[in-house]
Formats: structure tokens, C-alpha cells, sequence
């Protein structure tokens, strides 16, 4: 009997244990970066869309981001000679399409490749912030 009681004992403990180290690395995954939201991330989704902006959230299936940015290319692809040239883009806000979407997005993990935190001198986020300060 006292072997029964130490083994069941064991397996409580060992399974308490198993549950809080499983509670912290999820909570811990799932704030992953957030330290660091004063700035901007880069969020690339699967049909190669990206969007700038600012994580402000997490939970089970989406990632909340405010102060939205996309980019967008103006113009042909080619010249009068039909020669390639360089693609003209430009940033854009997100809010101003026909369909006046509010200036937040929740993407869900399963569209997201990646995110990456974005330097503070990025050409990105100087162009945010000169459409910040003229706007």
C-alpha cells in the first residue's frame, strides 16, 4: 500500500510540475517580444502581403496590430522601351481604402510567416514618421 501512495504521489507531483513548466512556456512564447512594442514590427503573412505597424496583443489565434502601414506599388512595371524598371513604392496608411477600415488589424497565426522588430532608423520607419509629422 505504501508503494501505491509514494508512486501516486510522485505521479501528482510530477504532473503539477509538468503543468506549470507547460503554463510558463506558453506564457512566455506568447508575450515573446512584447518588451519591445515602443517600436515598430514587420509582419509577413503566407500570400506574401506585409504589413508595419505596432504588436499591441496576443492570444490564442490572432496578433492585434495598431498604426498600420502597408506597401504599395505605383505605377507599370516596364517603360515606354518595355524594359523593366525599378518598382515605385510608396507607403500607405492603412484607413484611406474604399471600404474605410478602422486603423487595426487581427491577423490570425496562421497567415504569419514571421515578425521582425524594426530598427528605429529603418527606412520604414522614417517614412512613418515623416507621415506622422505631416499628417
Amino acid at each position: 500500500m505504501n508503494k501505491f501512495f509514494l508512486n501516486s504521489r510522485n505521479l501528482i507531483i510530477g504532473a503539477v510540475v509538468l503543468i506549470i513548466i507547460g503554463a510558463s512556456v506558453y506564457f512566455v512564447s506568447a508575450s515573446y517580444g512584447l518588451e519591445e512594442t515602443d517600436g515598430y514590427q514587420a509582419v509577413f503573412l503566407t500570400n506574401g502581403q506585409v504589413y508595419f505597424g505596432k504588436i499591441t496583443n496576443f492570444d490564442d489565434d490572432y496578433l492585434e496590430l495598431v498604426d498600420v502601414f502597408y506597401l504599395q506599388i505605383k505605377g507599370g512595371l516596364q517603360d515606354k522601351a518595355g524594359e523593366e524598371k525599378e518598382e515605385d513604392l510608396s507607403l500607405v496608411k492603412l484607413g484611406s481604402e474604399l471600404h474605410g477600415p478602422e486603423d487595426r488589424m487581427f491577423i490570425n497565426y496562421e497567415q504569419i510567416l514571421f515578425y521582425e522588430n524594426l530598427k528605429k532608423d529603418s527606412k520604414v520607419v522614417s517614412a512613418i514618421d515623416n507621415y506622422q509629422t505631416n499628417k
